[in-house]
């Protein structure tokens, strides 16, 4: 005969195992932690970008003395026929380089952000309208410079050395990879990192404030600053770097572009055009009022950028 079981006897259901911790990278970050994080990684870039110029640049400087040694044994013979170059090599290795590192870092943070804007939810117009308020700042910041005297800092000797390669390294070098790495550096990663864990008029006028600073000139950075500020207002409307890549490679273009220009002109064209330049000053309070058309523009026909605050409750 079976044993008899009572039916409602229910024996007692085994407790659960106690979960394991979670691996760290996989735990939840302090807020302290959070914000450390992202303005580290907001300050890193820049930093990068700078001492990978010096060690470009000392690294070329060692190649030519060893170099030099060898084929005319004096260095210093050597190194005044090729001064100007190395400049403009090292910047360019060092552009490259940390071009190809920032894209990298840049399209792994642009997973965790909001969907940036194509062209055409950008619009050609606004595009256009980007190139012009670029072009009137570009106006207004020659106009005021040209109260001050351009030797200050070695203001001089910066544009020597940038003016020193041939045209199309110039083109090359300053009108396309510097914008491309100093806009994914400053606005790609820097702007992102800030927006993360301060309000953005806050992570706009910081970001541009190191742009101007890692210039290491006064009259450099200046114009880097208030070039920063735009810059980084459209990348943050417009949830993308593209435009701004834009209007970086048009704004150094076009400066190359106008100081090939006026190397062509004769010497009395030149004289004449600089002796009139006060005249020009009277021109600043509507080029002020220009500029606020395609900001005007822009600001309301871009779609309002969603809060990147994305500070942990605990």
């Amino acid at each position: 005969m079976a044993d008899y079981r009572d039916p409602w006897d229910i024996p007692p259901m085994p407790m659960p195992a106690p979960a394991a911790d979670p691996p760290p990278a996989l735990r939840p970050k302090s807020r302290g932690a959070f914000v450390a994080g992202n303005l580290f990684g907001g300050l890193l870039p820049p930093a990068i970008y700078f001492v990978a110029q010096v060690i470009v640049l000392v690294i070329i400087q060692v190649a030519v003395y060893i170099a030099s040694t060898v084929l005319s044994g004096t260095y210093s013979a050597f190194w005044d026929g090729v001064e100007e170059s190395i400049v403009m090599l090292s910047m360019g290795v060092s552009a490259l380089l940390c071009s190809i590192l920032f894209y990298a870092a840049y399209r792994s943070l642009r997973k965790t952000q909001p969907p940036p804007l194509s062209f055409s939810e950008f619009g050609f117009v606004n595009v256009f309208l980007s190139f012009v308020a670029i072009m009137v700042l570009w106006y207004l910041i020659v106009t005021v410079l040209s109260f001050f005297p351009t030797d200050i800092g070695g203001y001089d000797e910066v544009v020597q050395s940038l003016e020193s390669g041939s045209t199309w390294q110039r083109f090359l070098i300053i009108g396309l990879l510097a914008p491309l790495v100093e806009e994914l550096c400053f606005r790609g990663l820097t702007l992102n990192r800030f927006l993360r864990v301060m309000p953005p008029v806050g992570a706009i006028f910081i970001q541009a404030a190191l742009f101007g600073l890692i210039h290491l000139n006064a009259v450099q950075g200046s114009y880097a600053f208030l070039l920063g500020l735009f810059l980084g207002w459209l990348t943050y409307r417009s949830r993308a770097v593209w435009p701004s890549v834009l209007c970086h490679v048009f704004f150094n273009a076009g400066n190359i572009a106008l100081s090939l220009y006026a190397e062509t002109l004769p010497a009395e064209v030149t004289q004449t055009t600089e002796s009139g330049g006060d005249r020009l000053v009277m021109l600043i309070i509507p080029c002020c009022i220009l500029i606020l058309i395609p900001l005007f523009r822009l600001n309301r026909t871009l779609p309002k950028s969603e809060s990147r605050l994305r500070l942990p409750l605990a």
